[in-house]
């Protein structure tokens, strides 16, 4: 069978490395990347949120004021989306500017 691959790749039959025999009982594997990758999103998105959502209502019980009560759901969110740590430090500042 490897051999068999082998020649059809040298060959250049990409859509046909095996012949159509050794695959008529065998069923497609389902793709679920998007399913997973929808609820990795939704997951960190609710964690994100029920961090500020606690550091707001924390802060208000200490009489911190609201943008300073967000930090802790901005650090999570950096921890969780790494391609943040470029922007992150950015779109912080901007929340905490005039």
């Amino acid at each position: 069978m490897l051999i068999t691959v082998a020649e059809n790749y040298s060959a250049g039959r990409l859509g046909a490395l095996l012949p159509a025999e050794d695959l008529k009982d065998l069923q497609p594997v389902r793709d679920r990347t998007a399913l997973k990758e929808t609820l990795h999103l939704a997951g960190a998105l609710a964690l994100v949120g029920a961090v500020g959502w606690l550091g707001t209502w924390y802060g208000a019980q200490l009489g911190v004021e609201s943008p300073w009560t967000l930090i802790p759901a901005a650090v999570v969110a950096v921890l969780i989306y790494p391609r943040l740590r470029t922007t992150g430090p950015d779109l912080l500042m901007s929340y905490l500017g005039p």
